[in-house]
């Protein structure tokens, strides 16, 4: 195996970021198949946090044969070992990432774009009021428009 995938988005996963999937994996009891590893680079090598169906469309250009319950399943594993998160958003489809520390996201109400965003100041937020919740994490979306999108616009 090389130090680098390469992938046609011009990402890439080293092969020190598979090994700390194969070795989760190992550790939370879970085999480390090809499909979960394949799932595993994609969302590492993706920018975009893909919804399931593009991360299928993007694993069965390595895997042609994997099926869609093979993708969901070890999209399933991966989150349960803590080695991608899940956004959902009310009504819309949920969208994963391989980034799992504390950041928060842009999202684009035109396109769809979403975007991470590392923000120390928003790391520390927490409610006036938690209404009796035992917070344990939190995440900030805010909701806007994309440059591309922004430039599209018609001026008011």
């Amino acid at each position: 195996m090389s130090d680098a995938t390469e992938t046609e988005r011009g990402g890439s996963v080293d092969e020190a970021a598979e090994d700390h999937c194969v070795r989760t994996l190992r550790d939370q009891g879970l085999r480390p198949t090809r499909p979960r590893i394949a799932v595993y680079r994609v969302l590492a090598e993706a920018d975009d946090h893909p919804t399931a169906g593009e991360v299928e469309r993007r694993v069965r250009e390595q895997l042609p044969d994997v099926s869609t319950a093979t993708v969901y399943n070890c999209l399933d594993a991966l989150q349960s070992a803590g080695l991608v998160g899940v956004m959902n958003e009310v009504h819309r489809a949920a969208r994963y990432d391989a980034v799992t520390d504390q950041h928060h996201h842009l999202v684009c109400r035109s396109c769809g774009q979403v975007t991470d965003l590392h923000d120390p100041d928003l790391d520390l937020l927490a409610p006036t009021d938690d209404r009796g919740f035992e917070i344990s994490d939190h995440s900030v979306h805010f909701y806007g428009l994309c440059p591309d999108c922004a430039s599209q616009q018609e001026p008011a």
